[in-house]
C-alpha cells in the first residue's frame, strides 16, 4: 500500500513467511526528490488505498531485491520464531551492514513505485468508501466504542460493509480486525509480565478465550502457551 508515511498493516500468510518493508518519512524525503516521485510524500491512507498486482518477472524482480537486501540482516527463523516482532523485552532487529540496508530500502522503495506508476502490472487508487473509514476508526478504538456496535456506527448492514471492507482494503474485515486484536494481546503482555492470557485477551478486544485461542492459533499454528513456553518460560503456566 501506498503512501503511507505513519503505518500501515501488512497481511500475513499462516506460515508467517514473509517480508515487510518499513519506510520512515525522513528516508521518503531523502529518496523521493524528482517529480515522478511525488506521489510517495503524500499521506493518503486515510483516505485512499493503492493495490497493485504485478506480473510474475516484476514480484520476482522485487523478492530478489529484498533477499540480497537482507542477505546480512538477522536470520529469518529467528524473526519468525518472534512472535508480534519479539514478545522478548531485549529483542532488536539486527544487520550487519546497515549502510546496505539502507540503500537497498531506498531501491525497494523506488522500484515499487516504479511498478506501481503503470510500466507493468494493474494499478487501481481506491478512494474508501465512509463506511470503511468508520470500520477502520471503530477497529482502532475497539475497546472505548464497547457501547456503540460497529455496524451501528458504520451504518450499513454486515453483508455490505464485510464485502466493500475486504475490496477497498484488501484482507476481510475479520482478519484486519483480529490481527489489530492479536497485536494488542502482544502489547499487553509486554506492558505488564504478570498479566494472565486470559486477562491480555480481554484487554485486547476479544470476547473469550475460547474466540482467542482459536484465532492464535490460526495465526501463529499453535497454541499461546506452546508458544510463549518457547519465548518466555516463566510466562507458559499463566491462563
Amino acid at each position: 500500500m501506498f503512501p503511507s508515511q505513519e503505518h500501515q498493516l501488512v497481511d500475513r500468510t499462516a506460515d508467517a513467511q514473509y517480508y515487510v518493508a518499513v519506510f520512515k518519512p525522513d528516508l521518503i524525503q531523502r529518496a523521493c526528490r524528482g517529480k515522478r516521485y511525488a506521489g510517495l510524500k503524500r499521506n493518503q491512507l486515510s483516505k485512499n488505498v493503492l493495490h497493485t498486482e504485478l506480473s510474475p518477472p516484476d514480484f520476482e524482480q522485487l523478492r530478489r531485491a529484498m533477499d540480497a537486501t537482507m542477505a546480512d540482516g538477522i536470520d529469518s527463523s529467528v524473526l519468525n520464531r518472534e512472535a508480534g516482532f519479539g514478545l522478548s523485552p531485549d529483542f532488536s532487529f539486527r544487520h550487519n551492514d546497515p549502510d546496505w540496508l539502507n540503500a537497498g530500502l531506498r531501491h525497494l522503495l523506488l522500484a515499487s513505485w516504479r511498478l506501481q506508476q503503470g510500466r507493468s502490472g494493474t494499478n487501481r487508487e481506491v478512494s474508501l468508501h465512509p463506511a470503511v473509514r468508520k470500520a477502520l476508526d471503530w477497529i482502532e478504538r475497539e475497546i472505548e466504542m464497547e457501547g456503540a456496535p460497529m455496524l451501528q456506527y458504520c451504518g450499513v448492514s454486515e453483508a455490505y460493509l464485510s464485502r466493500i471492507f475486504h475490496q477497498q482494503v484488501g484482507v476481510p474485515l475479520s482478519r484486519y480486525r483480529n490481527s489489530v486484536r492479536l497485536s494488542r494481546f502482544w502489547e499487553a503482555l509486554r506492558e505488564q509480565k504478570d498479566r494472565t492470557l486470559l486477562d491480555a485477551a480481554y484487554s485486547a478486544g476479544f470476547g473469550s478465550y475460547a474466540q482467542f485461542y482459536r484465532v492464535f492459533s490460526e495465526a501463529y499454528q499453535q497454541g499461546p502457551r506452546d508458544l510463549l513456553r518457547q519465548q518466555i518460560p516463566s510466562r507458559s503456566n499463566r491462563a
